[in-house]
């Protein structure tokens, strides 16, 4: 069996199935990205298509919900980076 491939996918370090064969990879060392697995081969010759890709910023070091607009409700996230 031989496979070949020049599909790049960043090193996961979380995986989710969230059906109908869309993977999201999430990734604390690269990208993250949203992925089709399909039964047949792409025009690349892939059984994998990247749907979209997503910037890592870094990492993560707190996250708040904040109710900017005073209602009552917590509507928007805001995730604090640690930027070097």
């Amino acid at each position: 069996m031989t496979l070949s491939s020049n599909l790049q996918i960043s090193a996961p370090t979380s995986l989710s199935y969230l059906g109908d064969g869309v993977l999201f990879v999430g990734s604390a060392y690269g990208d993250s990205q949203l992925a089709q697995l399909n039964t047949d081969k792409n025009d690349e010759g892939d059984y994998v298509t990247i749907l979209d890709e997503m910037t890592n910023l870094g990492p993560i070091t707190d996250f708040a919900l904040v109710d900017i607009e005073k209602q009552g409700q917590v509507s928007k996230p805001i995730a604090l980076l640690n930027v070097l």
